[in-house]
């Protein structure tokens, strides 16, 4: 195995990021690691949401780097969304997790 590196997402990394998901990173609609950012009661029933394009944009606009690209070699080959688990409230909403999570103190990130 080559030299594993990891590295913030920026603007100028996202066709790194869009590499990372392969075919799926033509589909706007999917996952792309918006989930969890989301309470489930504010999340459209029909609704075909355009996640490539909000994460885009929460990427364009963050402070700070919402997740890290994983290279090996200079070439991008992983990806992970990263934060205080207190900004991902659909995690709490999902019973199971909830379950084996406990309370959030705010120091507890999620990866």
């Amino acid at each position: 195995m080559g030299n594993v590196e990891t590295r913030p997402i920026t603007v100028a990394r996202w066709g790194d990021l869009v590499s990372v998901f392969g075919r799926r990173g033509d589909d706007p609609g999917w996952c792309w690691c918006r989930l969890f950012l989301t309470p489930n009661t504010a999340r459209p029933m029909n609704a075909s949401p355009n996640n490539r394009e909000a994460l885009y944009h929460e990427i364009e606009h963050s402070v700070t780097p919402p997740g890290l690209l994983a290279y090996v070699d200079d070439q991008p080959v992983g990806w992970a969304r990263v934060g205080p688990r207190n900004g991902f409230p659909g995690v709490y909403e999902n019973r199971r997790l909830a379950q084996v999570l406990g309370q959030n103190d705010g120091t507890v990130w999620w990866v």
